[in-house]
């Protein structure tokens, strides 16, 4: 083999060496890390009610007019037929 190679080799090495050793210290933090915790309830009365009460109080705000876009052609000369089109 030539040096070059060997050189090359030992660079590769060390690259997965060094890739090896971050990807378990950065699995490692991941797992130290605090777990959400949340527990199973009964539903409390009127809580879907609450919800729902609240829904048609914003839905009530919410009603507006509705509007349209129109554009004022007075004063412009617009073709009528085919015949008036003009092909450019």
């Amino acid at each position: 083999m030539e040096i070059s190679k060997i050189k090359s080799n030992i660079n590769m090495k060390k690259f997965y060496l060094i890739s090896l050793a971050a990807i378990l210290f950065a699995s490692i933090a991941a797992q130290g890390q605090e777990k959400n915790k949340a527990v199973f309830t009964e539903p409390k009365d009127g809580y879907y009610k609450e919800i729902s009460g609240e829904a048609d109080r914003y839905a009530a705000k919410q009603t507006t007019t509705a509007k349209s876009f129109k554009v004022d052609f007075t004063g412009v000369d617009l073709p009528k037929t085919l015949s008036e089109f003009t092909y450019a």
